[in-house]
């Protein structure tokens, strides 16, 4: 039974962005985004935080390059279908490209999450691809403990604008939290999580703004304007996919997050990601 969701999307730091001379929609694209890249750089902005050595952040890339290239059912097709097929070897190439502008800050690839998000927080990029946990995140972890002030904190939905858009660019990555009972639970334990993904039980969350809860109905208890705009981006998706590394289990989501990395730091080839990842899933 769900309780709460997550979003990943761009967090952008909108003055150092203009700082680059790029405009919140110049990233409305995939190609926009790429011609930023050069642009920030240039004006001694690193372009994007991101943190390799716990891998998990990276494969968000690889994940929504593959939606925007295959559509909304395209996790279900490479479990069907195999890695290779051509939406797959698409996305990786995409990967494969963003890596070679070199967008990341230096020493990414042994970057753990949360110090990264500090660096974020501390105005060492402009842009952070992640989940609305770091609303929070990204100023508890800088160094001043208040990070990017709200008005120059911008959310914007990871690009869209590829050859095939097959999913219209509104899919969607994050999460779904839950609780499950075993086939001989009491009922008073189905009880129990029955009245957990309730609208009254969930208020008080979506008040606080510690989420975005589940329920149909508590939305209209949610007040902070950040939150308000996830709610509405996930309600508005052609597909709300879950982490790939959730999505496709222990061992081949192991996999999946390294495929990730390598793919962006150039270390192995669209096919070679293809076959391992397949590998992995047969072998899981």
């Amino acid at each position: 039974m769900a309780t709460d969701l997550a979003l990943v999307n761009f967090y952008v730091n909108k003055p150092l962005l203009e700082k680059g001379g790029v405009k919140i929609e110049d990233l409305a694209t995939w190609q926009g985004f790429l011609d930023a890249i050069p642009k920030l750089k240039a004006a001694g902005v690193t372009p994007v935080v991101t943190a390799g050595g716990d891998k998990w952040p990276v494969q968000h890339w690889l994940l929504y390059l593959m939606l925007r290239e295959g559509g909304p059912d395209i996790m279900n097709r490479v479990r069907s279908e195999g890695f290779a097929i051509p939406e797959f070897i698409k996305a990786a190439n995409d990967l494969i490209e963003l890596g070679k502008l070199e967008p990341f800050q230096d020493g990414w690839l042994n970057e753990a999450w949360l110090p990264s998000i500090g660096k974020f927080g501390d105005g060492a990029g402009a842009i952070y691809l992640a989940g609305n946990w770091s609303i929070q995140q990204q100023a508890d972890n800088a160094k001043d403990g208040k990070g990017i002030a709200p008005d120059d904190l911008v959310l914007i939905p990871f690009p869209a604008g590829f050859a095939a858009n097959a999913d219209g660019g509104t899919g969607t990555v994050g999460g779904i939290t839950g609780w499950a009972v075993t086939k001989g639970a009491p009922k008073e334990a189905v009880e129990f999580l029955t009245y957990l993904a309730s609208v009254d039980a969930q208020k008080a969350t979506a008040e606080a703004g510690l989420g975005i809860p589940s329920a149909i109905g508590v939305e209209q208890y949610i007040t902070e304007p950040k939150l308000q705009w996830v709610v509405k981006t996930i309600g508005a998706a052609s597909a709300h996919q879950l982490f790939a590394d959730r999505f496709l289990g222990p061992a081949a989501g192991g996999a999946y997050n390294d495929v990730a990395v390598a793919l962006a730091a150039g270390q192995i080839t669209a096919e070679e990601a293809a076959a391992t990842l397949q590998d992995a899933w047969d072998n899981r």
